[in-house]
């Protein structure tokens, strides 16, 4: 998982429509659209003390994620409450995948981490894979901005 891109994406999207619920839905299936797109992919270990630096990874590409969210939306009319739910269901399927490894098990974590692992794309290297995920994210701010 790389957070950034679903993070700006679903920012995006809550910016667009406006609407909540529109953009809670569309958010959601932008996710599953993103991980077509070769990537690295951040697995989250179990909880240990040799995985920190996994969560700091992890933690600095959610602040990279939010920030560029923030610079993306600066000087634009927004709801905060919108871009916010937005980004809770851009990123929701990562967070489901997650509780398991923290010991929350769900009824849907299986079915979801079965679809989300089908559908993801990691067969590339971290280079290309990171830089397609920059790509997507300065494609996003520039659409953005116009």
């Amino acid at each position: 998982m790389i957070a950034s891109p679903h993070i700006v994406v679903g920012a995006f999207i809550g910016k667009e429509t406006g609407n909540w619920f529109i953009a809670s839905i569309l958010s959601f299936l932008s996710h599953f659209i993103l991980d077509f797109i070769p990537h690295p992919y951040f697995e989250l270990p179990k909880l240990s003390l040799g995985s920190v630096s996994k969560f700091i990874l992890i933690g600095c590409d959610i602040i990279i994620g939010v920030l560029l969210a923030w610079i993306m939306l600066l000087g634009t009319h927004f709801e905060i409450l919108t871009v916010g739910v937005a980004i809770f269901f851009a990123i929701l399927i990562d967070i489901i995948d997650t509780l398991p490894k923290i010991g929350i098990k769900t009824r849907w974590s299986a079915s979801l981490r079965y679809h989300h692992k089908r559908i993801q794309n990691e067969n590339i290297s971290f280079f290309w894979g990171a830089l397609l995920q920059i790509l997507v994210i300065l494609f996003v701010i520039l659409i953005a901005k116009l």
